[in-house]
């Protein structure tokens, strides 16, 4: 006698806190003629994906929120440039050059419909601790960041996220050989964010 079983996928962990992933895919998409890019994590399934929509800035009509994803994954800088005094950056916004970059991601816990709790990214990225042409991104930038997400989170975020990471103790969790190590970092100083 013989039975098919499924296999669920080893190593992912969809603890709500932070977690500092590998994307592994990204595609740009669109939907009522509202452009977005989807990214894929190492070590997660197809159907756990973040949706970054496309938003334009008013002041300058720059795309900000498509740009800030390749800016935190270290991705597509061509070239620093500097006028009137300002950084600005050169990016090649291939979905391409995302890929095998690493990012923090905030997973947070969602109710569904079927009464369960699942992990999901929120769409709100941190960078890791990396220097480019353009900028450097050191600890305290980088908990600045997290806990600016966090903020934007309770502003307009539903589910639930563990009090350590709403009092500012983020959890990483990193993948080493499909296991899961964490780390925390608690936020100690104000870091000012460049540009």
């Amino acid at each position: 006698m013989s039975r098919t079983i499924s296999i669920g996928e080893v190593g992912s962990n969809y603890d709500a806190g932070w977690h500092e992933l590998t994307i592994r895919a990204a595609k740009y998409g669109k939907h009522q003629d509202s452009a977005y890019l989807d990214v894929w994590f190492e070590d997660y399934p197809e159907n756990f994906n973040m949706r970054t929509w496309a938003k334009t800035s008013d002041k300058n009509q720059e795309e900000w929120c498509i740009a800030r994803l390749f800016r935190f994954a270290n991705a597509g800088i061509v070239e620093a440039l500097e006028e009137d005094g300002k950084k600005r950056a050169t990016l090649n916004d291939d979905a391409e050059q995302l890929i095998g970059k690493k990012i923090n991601i905030l997973f947070f816990k969602e109710e569904a419909t079927d009464g369960n709790e699942y992990g999901r990214p929120y769409l709100v990225p941190a960078p890791t601790v990396f220097t480019n042409a353009v900028e450097t991104f050191t600890e305290a930038n980088v908990a600045s960041l997290k806990r600016s997400a966090v903020e934007n989170w309770t502003r307009m975020g539903k589910g639930t996220l563990p009090e350590h990471v709403l009092n500012g103790v983020h959890t990483n969790g990193a993948h080493i050989n499909g296991a899961t190590t964490t780390t925390e970092v608690e936020e100690e100083e104000d870091a000012a964010v460049p540009f």
